[in-house]
């Protein structure tokens, strides 16, 4: 917490912070509770997602990819990992 007082980078200081196990925990915890959030609210039939879409032909790649860095940026980036392509960094920071 010395980083805290000293005014460190935030990455210097969540790296301190995800060493300590419980608080690991507890930020994964809390990273799975928003991934969560974003699902549900991307598929919420009041604003539904061009994924819902059931017209092929009006179906884009580019379309779900804007939505996706808009609407759930945390999913996005997620996938993003998975398929190894360069880390979005979305976050409003």
């Amino acid at each position: 917490m010395r980083s805290l007082v000293r005014r460190e980078k935030p990455k210097t200081i969540s790296k301190q912070i995800f060493r300590i196990n419980t608080l690991r925990k507890e930020l994964i915890g809390q990273m799975l509770c928003d991934l969560n959030t974003e699902c549900l609210e991307l598929f919420k039939t009041t604003q539904p997602s061009v994924l819902r879409g059931k017209d092929k032909e009006d179906f884009k790649v580019e379309d779900v990819c804007t939505e996706m860095k808009e609407r759930p940026p945390l999913l996005y980036n997620v996938i993003q990992i998975i398929l190894q392509k360069k880390y979005f960094f979305s976050w409003p920071f």
